[in-house]
């Protein structure tokens, strides 16, 4: 149905519609809060380039893109469990912005990456293909780009609810290759990210059990 289609949840392969018949409600005031407190660390970072606050401007944007973009992915698999466990609905009406925001910061890493490096980019295909960790970032992007391109309500009576849910399964390959280049990155005693990776396994353990009730 029409409600299902706009229902459906691009980092779950679980629609909305199998919890409820009725669209989530949730305030457009709360929407918008949502919205632009996602949005601050860019417009922070932003800041800081144009008052000259950064001795490294571009390589503290390369961290903090990649800590806000795995942040939101992460958040974007765990809404799900959360809206099932709580019973609540307003989680389902915000998974869609939390997945497009990490996709958002994903790609934020990547141009500054690039600009980092003067957009020399037969260097930096080179070091992608002798750097596991920027092999895993680059799979995560490119497993991402469907995902976020098949968002709209508009691809989703396009594909059908069928064929989106299939390709949106690939949401937990993508943030395992985002996991692997942050762990890989900022290494596996960081508290971040044992606390990602514990998070991760919960919505792991969850989904099959899920599928086993």
């Amino acid at each position: 149905t029409a409600y299902e289609i706009y229902q459906c949840d691009w980092s779950s392969d679980v629609c909305s519609s199998d919890l409820s018949e009725e669209r989530p409600a949730l305030d457009a005031g709360w929407r918008l809060l949502a919205f632009v407190v996602s949005l601050l660390p860019a417009i922070f970072w932003l800041q800081d380039l144009y008052d000259g606050l950064l001795a490294r401007p571009w390589a503290a944007m390369i961290r903090d893109s990649g800590l806000w973009s795995m942040r939101f992915l992460v958040l974007g698999l765990c809404l799900s469990p959360l809206t099932e466990m709580s019973g609540a609905r307003w989680p389902t009406a915000l998974r869609r912005m939390i997945g497009l925001f990490g996709a958002f910061y994903a790609a934020l890493h990547l141009y500054v990456w690039a600009r980092e490096y003067q957009f020399d980019w037969s260097f930096l295909v080179d070091e992608t293909l002798q750097r596991l960790y920027l092999a895993m970032g680059a799979a995560a992007l490119l497993l991402l780009a469907p995902l976020a391109a098949t968002s709209p309500t508009i691809m989703h009576r396009a594909l059908g609810v069928a064929r989106w849910r299939r390709l949106h399964l690939l949401m937990y390959p993508t943030v395992g290759a985002a996991f692997a280049h942050f762990a890989l990155v900022r290494g596996l005693r960081r508290a971040e990210v044992a606390v990602d990776f514990a998070l991760l396994a919960f919505c792991a353990l969850y989904r099959v059990m899920r599928k086993q009730a």
